[in-house]
């Protein structure tokens, strides 16, 4: 205010809105506003009611004054300024699906190198363990005790649960460990399989039929010791004494045949070895079952006649009577 007050008494300005007879002074109808020209200085003021001042109206000349005022050594002001480009893509709308154009993220391939396995035997070692799965490359060692990474997991009470972690040296025995899982399945299904030689005489099992349950009840109860068995087959006419047991896992079959070869049993000294998947313990004897059908015909007619002749007797009886 006060230096708006110096420039009106510097200028002589009028005064006030009683004053307005100075012929500088004229009312704008546009704005109802009063003008006051100063030729000196060649700017025009307008008249601010409120505040009771003159206050100077901007033109062309005012604002080159103003720039002159608030101007950097080195900068012009008189040039263009370029707008900078907006980087961002106007969107543009098409036909074609543009996320399919977009490059898919090539995603890491997670190293494993550590399997997982179940249905292990109760009293499963970690030698036992190791010398399974070395087949499949070298098993990480840990750093601290030297030993197999090897994990048999247990229960609160310190008994193991049948499931265990091994961990390889590189990813690629897994791999050979699951393409040994997946492919070849009756290889595989035959190294599931345990078979046991001289566990019984097919004369025995002539003698006496219910032999047959008898032993593979015994069988399973004993095998199972191992692993969980899944099927057991006696071949009653296999002058081996052949009895095939199904594990769930080839572990439990490895197992149980170091427990179980040579062995006696009924004082016949057993043989326990995996199954090759080729030999066929079945015996079929197309000539002898012939046989023994005919045999069973005949023995059925014999029965037959002695019938119709007692019977014919008894009523040659009772017509004499």
């Amino acid at each position: 205010m006060e230096k708006t007050n110096s420039l009106q008494a510097k200028h002589f300005f009028p005064s006030g809105p009683n004053k307005f007879k100075d012929p500088r002074v004229t009312f704008i109808q546009e704005t109802e506003k009063y003008v006051f020209k100063d030729d000196s200085q060649n700017l025009s003021y307008e008249w601010d009611d409120d505040k009771k001042a003159w206050f100077p109206m901007w033109n062309e000349q005012l604002m080159a004054s103003q720039q002159s005022a608030y101007s950097v050594e080195g900068v012009d002001e008189t040039e263009e300024v370029i707008k900078p480009k907006d980087k961002r893509k106007a969107k543009i709308y098409t036909m074609e699906d543009e996320s399919a154009k977009k490059k898919p993220k090539v995603e890491r391939k997670k190293i494993i190198t550590s399997v997982y396995v179940s249905g292990l035997p109760f009293d499963t070692t970690l030698e036992e363990m190791k010398e399974v799965f070395s087949k499949y490359g070298i098993i990480s060692e840990d750093i601290n005790t030297g030993q197999p990474r090897i994990k048999l997991y247990k229960d609160s009470e310190g008994n193991l649960k049948g499931d265990g972690l091994v961990t390889f040296l590189k990813p690629e025995s897994v791999e050979l460990y699951w393409f040994d899982e997946t492919t070849g399945k009756r290889a595989e299904k035959s190294k599931k399989v345990m078979i046991l030689k001289n566990m019984f005489t097919v004369e025995e099992i002539e003698e006496d039929p219910s032999l047959i349950l008898d032993l593979k009840e015994d069988v399973r109860t004993e095998c199972e010791n191992f692993g969980e068995v899944t099927n057991v087959v006696l071949y009653e006419k296999n002058p081996e004494g052949v009895i095939s047991v199904r594990f769930k896992d080839e572990l439990s079959v490895i197992i149980c045949i170091k427990k179980m070869n040579g062995r006696y049993f009924g004082g016949k000294r057993i043989v326990a070895e995996v199954y090759d998947g080729k030999t066929k313990y079945k015996v079929e004897n197309p000539l002898e079952d012939k046989e023994e059908e005919e045999r069973k015909r005949s023995e059925r007619y014999r029965k037959f006649l002695n019938q119709q002749n007692e019977e014919e007797q008894k009523d040659s009886t009772s017509e004499n009577n």
